[in-house]
Protein backbone atom coordinates (compact mmCIF):
# COMPACT_ATOMS: atom_id res chain seq x y z
CA UNK A 1 0.00 0.00 0.00
CA UNK A 2 1.09 3.71 -0.40
CA UNK A 3 1.89 2.74 3.68
CA UNK A 4 5.14 2.52 2.73
CA UNK A 5 8.38 3.79 3.15
CA UNK A 6 7.14 7.30 2.67
CA UNK A 7 4.11 9.17 3.96
CA UNK A 8 0.83 7.95 2.07
CA UNK A 9 -0.13 9.68 -1.25
CA UNK A 10 -1.32 13.06 -0.82
CA UNK A 11 0.25 13.83 2.70
CA UNK A 12 3.69 15.77 3.32
CA UNK A 13 6.46 14.48 5.64
CA UNK A 14 5.45 16.45 8.60
CA UNK A 15 2.89 16.20 11.39
CA UNK A 16 -0.35 17.94 9.66
CA UNK A 17 -3.68 19.64 11.17
CA UNK A 18 -5.07 18.79 8.14
CA UNK A 19 -7.55 15.92 8.58
CA UNK A 20 -6.99 12.39 8.94
CA UNK A 21 -6.66 10.37 5.59
CA UNK A 22 -4.84 7.30 4.20
CA UNK A 23 -3.84 6.12 0.72
CA UNK A 24 -6.09 9.00 -0.65
CA UNK A 25 -9.20 8.50 1.22
CA UNK A 26 -10.66 10.18 3.84
CA UNK A 27 -13.66 10.20 6.10
CA UNK A 28 -17.23 12.41 4.82
CA UNK A 29 -14.90 12.29 1.03
CA UNK A 30 -17.77 11.61 -1.69
CA UNK A 31 -18.50 8.40 -2.58
CA UNK A 32 -17.36 9.24 -6.27
CA UNK A 33 -13.90 10.46 -4.91
CA UNK A 34 -13.28 7.11 -3.19
CA UNK A 35 -14.75 5.05 -6.77
CA UNK A 36 -12.45 7.48 -8.31
CA UNK A 37 -9.39 6.72 -5.63
CA UNK A 38 -10.60 2.64 -5.42
CA UNK A 39 -10.03 2.76 -9.24
CA UNK A 40 -6.22 4.04 -9.53
CA UNK A 41 -5.25 1.60 -6.74
CA UNK A 42 -5.94 -1.75 -9.09
CA UNK A 43 -8.68 -0.73 -10.83
CA UNK A 44 -10.98 -1.85 -8.52
CA UNK A 45 -14.93 -1.01 -8.59
CA UNK A 46 -16.93 -0.17 -5.98
CA UNK A 47 -19.41 -2.64 -5.35
CA UNK A 48 -22.54 -1.13 -3.78
CA UNK A 49 -25.72 -2.23 -2.08
CA UNK A 50 -28.57 -0.08 -0.84
CA UNK A 51 -29.70 -0.72 3.29
CA UNK A 52 -32.93 -1.78 3.37
CA UNK A 53 -33.48 0.04 6.89
CA UNK A 54 -32.38 3.34 5.43
CA UNK A 55 -31.94 4.00 1.81
CA UNK A 56 -29.81 7.09 2.28
CA UNK A 57 -26.87 3.86 3.62
CA UNK A 58 -24.82 2.61 0.61
CA UNK A 59 -22.67 -0.16 1.71
CA UNK A 60 -19.44 -1.23 -0.94
CA UNK A 61 -16.55 -3.22 -1.41
CA UNK A 62 -13.99 -3.27 -3.91
CA UNK A 63 -10.56 -5.00 -3.84
CA UNK A 64 -7.55 -3.66 -5.04
CA UNK A 65 -3.61 -3.41 -5.31
CA UNK A 66 -0.98 -1.24 -4.31
CA UNK A 67 1.89 -0.06 -5.96
CA UNK A 68 3.73 -3.44 -4.72
CA UNK A 69 1.05 -5.38 -5.62
CA UNK A 70 -0.17 -6.29 -2.46
CA UNK A 71 -3.79 -7.36 -1.99
CA UNK A 72 -6.09 -4.27 -0.10
CA UNK A 73 -10.14 -4.99 0.67
CA UNK A 74 -12.01 -1.84 0.81
CA UNK A 75 -15.27 -1.53 2.72
CA UNK A 76 -16.97 1.44 2.94
CA UNK A 77 -20.38 2.31 4.36
CA UNK A 78 -21.12 5.95 3.38
CA UNK A 79 -24.79 8.45 3.95
CA UNK A 80 -25.73 10.60 1.64
CA UNK A 81 -22.94 9.61 -1.04
CA UNK A 82 -20.55 10.88 1.67
CA UNK A 83 -18.08 8.37 3.39
CA UNK A 84 -19.38 7.38 7.10
CA UNK A 85 -16.72 4.65 7.83
CA UNK A 86 -14.08 3.23 5.25
CA UNK A 87 -11.63 0.36 6.34
CA UNK A 88 -9.20 -0.91 4.15
CA UNK A 89 -7.51 -4.00 4.98
CA UNK A 90 -4.74 -6.84 4.06
CA UNK A 91 -2.48 -9.34 5.07
CA UNK A 92 1.22 -7.74 5.92
CA UNK A 93 5.06 -9.08 7.28
CA UNK A 94 5.93 -7.93 10.56
CA UNK A 95 8.41 -5.16 9.12
CA UNK A 96 5.82 -4.30 6.65
CA UNK A 97 3.55 -3.68 9.22
CA UNK A 98 6.25 -1.34 11.05
CA UNK A 99 6.18 0.84 7.85
CA UNK A 100 2.80 1.66 8.04
CA UNK A 101 3.30 2.72 11.87
CA UNK A 102 6.32 4.57 11.31
CA UNK A 103 4.55 6.44 8.20
CA UNK A 104 1.44 7.44 10.44
CA UNK A 105 3.38 8.25 13.41
CA UNK A 106 5.21 10.19 11.21
CA UNK A 107 2.92 12.19 10.04
CA UNK A 108 0.50 12.77 12.62
CA UNK A 109 2.03 12.20 16.14
CA UNK A 110 2.99 9.67 18.75
CA UNK A 111 0.25 7.73 20.43
CA UNK A 112 0.24 5.17 22.68
CA UNK A 113 -0.51 1.19 21.37
CA UNK A 114 -3.71 -0.48 22.93
CA UNK A 115 -3.52 -4.22 23.71
CA UNK A 116 -6.19 -6.27 24.09
CA UNK A 117 -5.83 -9.99 24.00
CA UNK A 118 -3.75 -10.55 21.03
CA UNK A 119 -4.91 -7.66 19.03
CA UNK A 120 -3.00 -4.43 18.82
CA UNK A 121 -4.38 -0.58 18.16
CA UNK A 122 -3.25 2.94 17.15
CA UNK A 123 -5.79 5.22 17.58
CA UNK A 124 -5.78 9.13 15.91
CA UNK A 125 -8.80 11.61 16.78
CA UNK A 126 -8.71 15.42 14.60
CA UNK A 127 -11.79 17.46 14.51
CA UNK A 128 -14.07 14.61 15.26
CA UNK A 129 -12.82 11.99 12.39
CA UNK A 130 -10.62 9.01 13.71
CA UNK A 131 -8.26 6.85 11.74
CA UNK A 132 -7.56 3.60 14.13
CA UNK A 133 -5.11 0.89 12.86
CA UNK A 134 -5.50 -2.72 14.06
CA UNK A 135 -3.42 -5.67 13.87
CA UNK A 136 -3.54 -9.58 14.91
CA UNK A 137 -0.29 -11.65 14.75
CA UNK A 138 -0.20 -15.22 13.85
CA UNK A 139 0.91 -18.08 11.83
CA UNK A 140 3.76 -15.53 10.11
CA UNK A 141 1.32 -13.11 9.09
CA UNK A 142 -0.07 -9.67 9.97
CA UNK A 143 -3.75 -9.01 9.56
CA UNK A 144 -4.06 -5.50 9.51
CA UNK A 145 -6.90 -3.40 9.01
CA UNK A 146 -7.07 0.50 8.80
CA UNK A 147 -10.26 2.45 9.55
CA UNK A 148 -11.12 5.93 8.82
CA UNK A 149 -14.46 7.43 10.16
CA UNK A 150 -16.70 10.19 10.03
CA UNK A 151 -17.63 11.03 13.80
CA UNK A 152 -19.49 14.07 12.62
CA UNK A 153 -21.78 12.62 9.28
CA UNK A 154 -22.62 9.53 11.94
CA UNK A 155 -24.18 11.53 14.82
CA UNK A 156 -25.82 13.66 12.02
CA UNK A 157 -27.58 10.26 10.04
CA UNK A 158 -27.64 8.80 14.24
CA UNK A 159 -29.81 11.84 15.46
CA UNK A 160 -31.82 11.90 11.90
CA UNK A 161 -33.32 8.15 12.53
CA UNK A 162 -33.84 7.97 15.86
CA UNK A 163 -37.35 7.81 16.50
CA UNK A 164 -39.44 9.91 19.10
CA UNK A 165 -40.30 8.17 22.10
CA UNK A 166 -43.95 7.99 22.97
CA UNK A 167 -44.54 9.78 26.61
CA UNK A 168 -45.05 7.14 29.34
CA UNK A 169 -48.81 6.59 29.97
CA UNK A 170 -50.41 8.57 32.94
CA UNK A 171 -51.34 6.48 36.09
CA UNK A 172 -54.93 6.30 35.54
CA UNK A 173 -57.46 7.85 38.51
CA UNK A 174 -58.54 5.39 41.37
CA UNK A 175 -62.21 5.34 41.55
CA UNK A 176 -63.99 6.38 44.41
Amino acid sequence: MALAASPLPGQEHTRSPAPLSAAGFSPGQPLAAVAARARQLGGATLACDRSRADPRVLDCRALMRDSVGQHLDLWLSSVDSAVSILTLSTTLTDSALAVWRRALVHHYGQVSTQVQGPQRMMQWIRRNTMLRLTWRSGNGAVEVSLSLVDGTLLDTWGRSTEQPVPPAPSPSPKAP
